[in-house]
């Protein structure tokens, strides 16, 4: 694809026909070639252009309130057309083809510029990274800049693990390639570029093949700083000295042996210090294949012989018991017997687990396996209930009333009432 057509808008906009009303715009991977098509959109304040085939940055001069501009993965070789985004923040341009000279004018426009990765552009160099001119972007607190060969160093094979596969392509620092390889930098213009840059934060300068470090003494609020990778030995250390604000250092594959000239951090929290490189065997074996049996045939021609003798019987077998009452003695005798007769025992079967116990059943003895299963807790009989005595008619109630009131005789006179005035 050419260039952005309006369709394209749209369609990346969810449906919103006014450009002047976008805000957020993705081609992602979109197969394009050009930028040229996004001067309608006024209001654009994230705009992602990774994965296509970018070679120029053009076509954003009206894309004033910018915020965060994604080129990465592109074949940008240059870099220009920058200076109408004073908002910008965030500039990603890692995995591309930037080479020395990058910028036009420099990214002294970029006032509001934060955070800034030119990581993964080999050709970039010392010189390219001098082009950013860092010193002019008070607000940049994050910078990613590994692998982009500030100083050019062989390094030996060893301090970079086991050979590389041969059909993959060569990193430009792990040696000597197909090709002859750059001349090494001085040690005082490989982070020379970076003094200035004093309101860094975070800083990331892995598998660049630096040997020092004295460009980095001045950054006062350094937080973090990714190391890692390089050639830095002891010796380059006591240039972080000046780093007080330091919490996370990282040194993974560098070829420290010592701690002696590392300045004292007070807010360091943070040390990495791993190389995954492989130790050898101390004890490497002079034979790696040696011959269990030097010498299994001492002659291979013998002389064939006139007869073949008949072989001898063999010895009967002295009696293993010499002491055939002794009772230890024939219990030695039946073991090694049967040691040496019987086939080897298979191994031991792990019990099946025993079912969970009742609520009331007590716990198994210390060291007594259960070998059968528990009996559940036996339920309680119910008692029978008893029969109701059936109720007697009411006549029969009735005379037997009158029995018991005939048996029982009138009742006694009360006694007369008297009333005292």
């Amino acid at each position: 694809m050419a260039g952005i057509s309006r369709a394209l808008i749209v369609e990346r906009s969810l449906g919103e026909d006014d450009e002047r009303n976008v805000y957020e715009l993705s081609f992602h991977n979109a197969t394009l070639c050009s930028m040229l098509g996004l001067s309608g959109c006024v209001r654009l304040r994230l705009l992602d252009l990774s994965f296509n085939q970018i070679c120029v940055i053009e076509g954003i001069d009206t894309l004033v309130e910018l915020r965060e501009l994604r080129l990465y993965g592109n074949a940008i070789q240059h870099v220009g057309g920058l200076a109408c985004l004073r908002s910008l923040k965030v500039l990603l341009l890692h995995n591309n083809a930037l080479e020395p000279p990058v910028l036009d004018m420099g990214l002294a426009q970029l006032a509001q510029l934060a955070t800034l990765r030119v990581d993964g552009n080999e050709r970039l160099g010392a010189e390219g990274v001098a082009g950013l001119h860092l010193a002019r972007l008070p607000q940049l607190t994050e910078l990613h800049a590994s692998g982009v060969g500030l100083q050019a160093t062989p390094l030996l094979p060893e301090w970079w693990g086991p050979e590389p596969d041969p059909h993959s392509r060569p990193h430009p620092n792990h040696g000597p390639g197909p090709g002859p390889n750059p001349p090494t930098l001085a040690p005082n213009q490989a982070t020379q570029s970076l003094r200035e840059a004093a309101a860094l934060e975070h800083l990331e300068l892995e598998r660049n093949g630096l040997t020092e470090l004295g460009g980095l003494g001045g950054m006062r609020r350094l937080h973090e700083a990714q190391l890692g990778w390089n050639a830095l030995t002891d010796s380059a250390l006591p240039a972080l000295r000046g780093l007080a604000a330091l919490a996370i250092l990282r040194l993974e594959g560098n070829r420290l042996h010592r701690l002696a000239g590392l300045p004292t951090l007070p807010k360091l929290q943070e040390l990495h210090l791993a190389n995954p490189t492989p130790n050898p065997s101390p004890n490497p074996s002079p034979n790696p294949n040696p011959n269990p049996n030097p010498n299994p045939n001492p002659n291979p021609n013998p002389s064939p012989s006139p007869s073949p003798s008949p072989s001898p019987s063999p010895s009967p077998s002295p009696n293993p018991n010499p002491h055939p009452s002794c009772r230890s003695c024939i219990l030695r005798t039946t073991r090694s017997t049967a040691s040496t007769a019987s086939p080897p025992r298979s191994p031991r079967r792990r019990p099946a687990p025993s079912p969970p116990r009742g609520l009331h059943s007590p716990p198994p003895r210390a060291g007594r396996r259960l070998t059968r299963r528990l009996r559940p807790t036996p339920r309680p009989t119910p008692r029978p209930t008893p029969r109701p005595t059936p109720r007697r008619p009411a006549a029969a109630r009735a005379a037997a009333r009158a029995a018991a009131r005939a048996a029982a005789g009138p009742p006694l006179p009360s006694p007369p009432l008297s009333w005292s005035t």
